[in-house]
């Protein structure tokens, strides 16, 4: 597990409360995750997740990768750098 200083953080994830829960959530895993698996974990809706994730992996803070997921759809996975 790594340690989350949030004093190094930028300023726009700072001020974004879903992105901060997101990449402690991914902090405390460890592991990658669904954006759809994500937000039932820490109650948001998927857009919002999704537009947090976007503004991670802006700052490099998060890695995002796509999968096959039911029916042939594309899932899109979040793991921590």
């Amino acid at each position: 597990m790594k340690h989350l200083d949030i004093k190094t953080l930028p300023y726009e994830i700072k001020r974004n409360p879903v992105a901060l829960l997101v990449l402690l959530y991914l902090t405390e895993k460890g592991d990658s995750n669904s954006i759809g698996y994500i937000a039932r974990e820490i109650g948001f809706t998927e857009a919002a997740v999704s537009k947090s994730a976007d503004k991670l992996v802006k700052y490099n803070l998060v890695e995002k990768s796509y999968g096959k997921g039911n029916l042939g759809k594309r899932k899109t996975l979040l793991r921590i750098k």
